[in-house]
């Protein structure tokens, strides 16, 4: 046991509002279970915490405590305050007050207490605003196990990069490692998702759509006199069509749920396929139904317009290389606005052809 005289922060004196902050979500601890937590601990009484050391035990390394050269500050209770000075704070207050409070706090689960209970209550000590949410993350696993040196089962990120492209890699990370939760990484299983998801899943969907457009309407958009608003893969409810999957994407994302968000995405193209199945164009080309043709191409590359921009967040490049094929001049942009992805896809378009997005391993 050591004794020896520390600086203490009062925490127990806001055990009562850090709770119902948490409680009410004024400070949004998320998820779920992250929140009862934090709650679950401080209702269990919050003490008092040493945030110095003397400045002998620690051979005269650390930051002074302000007006006692004896003293340094406790490591975790002088960092956490870095979180405003990055942003501006007794150095430039304008930039200070344009980013302070934050909106978000992304923690990993390993010190998320520091960031739900000490960071708050230290905040309140002093008045300023409280970040308004704290995000707090799982690890990521490699074959089921923690990722060590001593193991040899670290993944290099910059070499799955170079082999596989950015896109990939970040579907995989989105998608198979939930945001609030433990993930798991093989490359067997990247390999996997890839060919399912990207390969198989996307990449054949735009690949299938754009063949289409040059085969059977000239590879253009086609005109359709029926009211486009009115196509089945907007508005069929028997469809998962793609107003249900933006519905979705708004909800997940909005919740940090991001891998939902990108299930809510692929349902749309598993639904996009299936039309493409059901509806045969090549069938209807034989018979010489070109007015029927154009419906379902029309309503086809309007999912592949609604598509690129779906996938925007989450595989960027991917989006830009279709909005290419479909000249969609809005999300070609530097800075795209999501809203104008409601504009309809515009008949005459001409399509351009692309390389496949995803070629199987």
């Amino acid at each position: 046991m050591v004794e020896e005289e520390n600086y203490f922060f009062k925490l127990s004196r806001y055990q009562k509002r850090l709770e119902k902050l948490i409680a009410d979500g004024k400070l949004r601890v998320l998820p779920e279970v992250r929140k009862n937590e934090t709650l679950g601990f401080i209702r269990q009484g919050l003490e008092d915490f040493s945030v110095s050391r003397p400045k002998e035990r620690l051979s005269d390394w650390g930051i002074p405590v302000p007006g006692d050269d004896s003293q340094v500050m406790y490591v975790w209770f002088d960092a956490l305050t870095i979180y405003m000075t990055a942003v501006g704070w007794n150095w430039d207050l304008k930039k200070f007050k344009t980013w302070w409070p934050a909106d978000l706090h992304v923690i990993g689960k390993g010190i998320y207490r520091f960031h739900t209970v000490y960071w708050p209550a230290m905040l309140l000590s002093t008045g300023f605003p409280l970040p308004k949410a704290v995000l707090v993350h799982g690890y990521v696993t490699s074959d089921g196990q923690k990722m060590a040196k001593s193991l040899g089962n670290v993944v290099d990120p910059e070499k799955l990069l170079a082999k596989y492209g950015t896109d990939p890699v970040r579907y995989y990370l989105l998608k198979e490692i939930p945001t609030q939760s433990d993930g798991d990484f093989t490359e067997a299983r990247f390999k996997e998702v890839y060919n399912a998801d990207l390969a198989n899943g996307l990449g054949n969907l735009v690949a299938r759509v754009l063949t289409m457009a040059d085969k059977f309407t000239g590879g253009k958009v086609p005109s359709v006199d029926q009211d486009p608003d009115a196509h089945p893969l907007r508005v069929d409810e028997k469809i998962y069509n793609w107003k249900k999957a933006w519905q979705a994407i708004d909800q997940h994302v909005n919740a940090y749920e991001f891998q939902r968000a990108l299930e809510a995405i692929w349902e749309f193209v598993h639904a996009a396929d299936k039309y493409i199945d059901e509806n045969k164009p090549w069938e209807l080309a034989k018979k010489g139904q070109q007015k029927e043709i154009d419906w379902v191409v029309y309503g086809l590359l309007d999912s592949l317009h609604q598509l690129a921009w779906q996938i925007y967040p989450f595989l960027p490049e991917t989006a830009q290389k279709v909005a290419h094929a479909l000249s969609i001049e809005k999300l070609l942009a530097k800075n795209p606005i999501f809203k104008d992805s409601w504009v309809n896809i515009k008949p005459g378009t001409k399509i351009k052809k692309i390389k496949p997005l995803f070629p199987r391993l």
